[in-house]
């Protein structure tokens, strides 16, 4: 567990303590895939374990730690959340989001509007992109 400390409404993470916390988690995260070997290789929980190891972590003298920035760090086709794993990472306008893009159609008229047509992408899916699309379909 990582300790907190309160400081009134807000609540701060020790960043001391999550160092190691960390660390931990990273051994751990090793001794389960020496003891499972290729047991699991089938198992979508254990594929997104493996995946999320790789994409986010290095193993730099016997010791696994997070990529920094410079070595690939969180890109938009890293995976963001392993509950979700197709949710994606984009910047867009100085803004950080992740998860799906939508582009909604409307049709309006005197007595309101309906919805008409959707479009539901990746994260990574640009404005120009979902018009494209909408084109080709026309």
């Amino acid at each position: 567990m990582i300790p907190m400390i309160s400081t009134g409404p807000s609540i701060y993470s020790d960043s001391s303590k999550t160092d190691d916390h960390l660390a931990d988690i990273l051994k751990d995260a090793d001794k389960l895939l020496e003891m499972c070997g290729q047991d699991f290789d089938e198992v979508t929980e254990y594929q997104l374990l493996v995946r999320c190891l790789s994409e986010q972590t290095v193993v730099q003298d016997a010791v696994r730690r997070l990529k920094e920035k410079g070595e690939g760090g969180m890109d938009s086709s890293m995976m963001q959340n392993p509950s979700d794993p197709d949710a994606t990472f984009r910047k867009k306008a100085g803004k950080e989001y992740r998860g799906y893009a939508a582009n909604v159609e409307e049709s309006v008229g005197k007595n309101g509007s309906i919805v008409t047509d959707y479009q539901f992408e990746q994260n990574t899916y640009s404005d120009s992109q979902f018009l494209l699309k909408y084109q080709l379909k026309q």
